[in-house]
């Protein structure tokens, strides 16, 4: 298997401004909030602050204030009809559902900015849904699950529990489907695969391991909590290749798209002491060590080819992009990251770009955007070399024929680095290399 590994930089970036308190992993996220084809960026302090920030103003699009210790924040379809709602979650347990298409009037609870005329500032936000929810809830997934056309909730909780809600359009709440406790404390969850058209919960245990988590909501089971092997398939992944810590945290990431023909796709752990792997089904692709503590996964297109690779990031900002065949570069952020994302943002005429979001400790937000990455894999540069007819050609002129002299000719004229000494060439040569050079 090719691998490679190298270091990058990503130099255009955004500070953005954020209030007091911390972001948690889980209250940072992107999407299209205004449903105009471009994505913002939607965060969530535990200083009860919603800001939602598009585009290149450092300032929030729109702020809403008073929604307690935010734990979660998603952004997508989650009561059905096609409309994106962004679901906010506090440490209470208290859902707020807020709609910020155009046509609404303006909440009572949005903070109006002194940069936004009142006329931008009327559809900004609308409050459709406050309610008292579920607590201890520290992640939240939204995805069909049964594969009836109709998104459910998927809520990791801290308590080693993992409840699954869905939206009733009579009752206008949210009813509890099914609820499964896991022997250990469940490090995060994710949807993953098709089969007879639903799709797999898959929730981490520590070291590493898994546990699938059989839906059986459309068998009129109630929604008690589960621990037989009926509704939960175990499945121990620990490495290979070294012990694996059985008590750290693991973090999982699904529906890791292979190509635009693959309709099964992989999906990737990584844990605190630093493990990454990539999986298919039961089957470890592959798996390596890095040498930082390892809080956050996710997966984008980074290269454009219709593959998404998976994207973690440690606590001190050092952020590793590996593609399907372990190839790896690296890009560190300066500073140690308390909340990390990768996705979609609009930063102008509503397209997407690829781009990084990491808040710091210091309170501070940077969103780095812009990132072209042509390939992960290095490249070697004299068979790129030797490909160009000019510059094969150029070669052969310069006696180069080997490839240590190709090497060194090579290096001599990027570097001015040369293995034979000037005063053993003859005339000829020295005056060819000094017209090259000229050229």
């Amino acid at each position: 298997m090719v691998t490679s590994n190298r270091t990058v930089s990503f130099v255009h970036h955004l500070e953005l401004a954020i209030d007091s308190g911390k972001v948690l992993p889980g209250a940072l996220t992107f999407g299209d909030v205004d449903r105009d084809g471009g994505n913002e960026l939607v965060i969530g302090t535990t200083d009860g602050f919603l800001s939602v920030f598009r585009g290149h103003n450092p300032e929030p699009w729109c702020k809403i204030s008073g929604l307690g210790e935010i734990t979660c924040v998603i952004v997508g379809d989650v009561i059905g009809g096609g409309s994106h709602h962004v679901l906010v979650l506090n440490t209470e347990g208290y859902c707020c559902l807020y709609d910020f298409s155009k046509g609404n009037s303006n909440d009572p609870d949005i903070l109006q900015m002194s940069n936004v005329s009142p006329e931008e500032t009327a559809h900004r936000g609308k409050r459709i849904y406050r309610n008292l929810f579920q607590t201890n809830v520290k992640m939240i997934v939204v995805g069909d699950v049964d594969g009836d056309g109709i998104n459910e909730l998927i809520l990791c909780h801290t308590d080693r529990v993992v409840t699954a809600c869905r939206w009733n359009k009579s009752t206008e709440t949210f009813d509890v489907l099914q609820r499964w406790k896991l022997p250990q404390f469940v490090g995060a969850v994710t949807l993953h695969g098709r089969c007879e058209g639903k799709r797999n919960i898959i929730a981490t245990q520590p070291g590493g391991s898994c546990a699938v988590l059989n839906s059986l909501w459309s068998n009129n089971k109630d929604d008690s909590e589960h621990e037989d092997s009926e509704e939960i398939t175990y499945h121990p992944m620990s490495s290979q290749s070294r012990s694996q810590n059985p008590a750290v945290p693991c973090q999982i990431v699904g529906d890791i798209c292979k190509g635009p023909e693959c309709a099964k796709g992989y999906f990737a752990l990584c844990t605190l002491d630093g493990t990454i792997k990539l999986m298919e089904d039961d089957k470890v692709l592959w798996s390596f060590q890095v040498a930082h503590q390892l809080f956050a996964i996710n997966k984008l297109d980074v290269l454009a080819n219709g593959k998404e690779e998976v994207i973690v990031c440690a606590w001190n900002g050092t952020t590793y992009i590996v593609d399907h065949d372990r190839n790896v570069v690296r890009f560190h952020f300066d500073e140690s990251v308390q909340a990390f994302s990768a996705g979609q943002y609009a930063i102008e005429d509503g397209e997407n770009v690829v781009s990084l979001v990491y808040t710091t400790f210091s309170n501070k937000l940077f969103l780095y955007h812009n990132i072209h990455l042509p390939q992960l894999q290095t490249i070697n540069f004299l068979v790129e070399a030797e490909k160009n007819q000019q510059i094969a050609r150029l070669l052969a002129d310069l006696g180069a024929e080997t490839q240590e002299q190709k090497v060194s000719m090579i290096r001599y004229c990027m570097y001015g680095l040369h293995i034979e000494p000037e005063e053993k060439m003859s005339s000829e040569k020295k005056e060819l290399l000094r017209k090259k050079s000229d050229d």
